[in-house]
């Protein structure tokens, strides 16, 4: 164990998460039955975007990644993600945070990628939307795997 500014802290890591993969900052959820999140856990989106504990019996497609740190609702933790970039998007339709397909390219702007919402366990996951879009040609953040 080792101990600094007073807290004990237990190793978890045996090796660390590679320092060039992609390490993003996320909220850990917060309302009604919002747990914290721990050192090592598997985690996935909310529906708004914030991160919680991934259940056991978590569908692959849904975890997003492992913390690197504690943290507690409403507080920040970084997450060592499966996917490799990130990058801007308008969907034609509102999204939830979350898995996500490729649906083409935006009808109004057809610079951007556009997604949608996928199901557990369909086959075409494209990556995880980071943020809700309330409607067509919100502009999000696409994780991609």
């Amino acid at each position: 164990m080792l101990t600094k500014f007073g807290d004990v802290t237990e190793t978890l890591f045996l090796k660390g998460f590679e320092a060039h993969k992609l390490h993003h900052e996320f909220s850990v959820a917060t309302g009604v039955g919002a747990i914290a999140v721990r050192k090592a856990q598997p985690v996935k989106l909310t529906a708004e975007g914030n991160v919680e504990p991934a259940g056991s019996a978590e569908p692959a497609q849904n975890i997003i990644g492992y913390s690197i740190h504690n943290g507690n609702p409403g507080e920040l933790v970084t997450i060592a993600m499966k996917a490799y970039g990130i990058v801007y998007c308008k969907p034609n339709a509102a999204v939830e945070a979350g898995p996500v397909q490729y649906a083409g390219q935006n009808t109004a702007e057809p610079e951007y990628p556009a997604v949608a919402t996928i199901a557990a366990g369909e086959p075409n996951l494209m990556g995880w939307a980071l943020d809700e879009a309330d409607g067509a040609n919100d502009m999000i953040r696409l994780a991609l795997i």
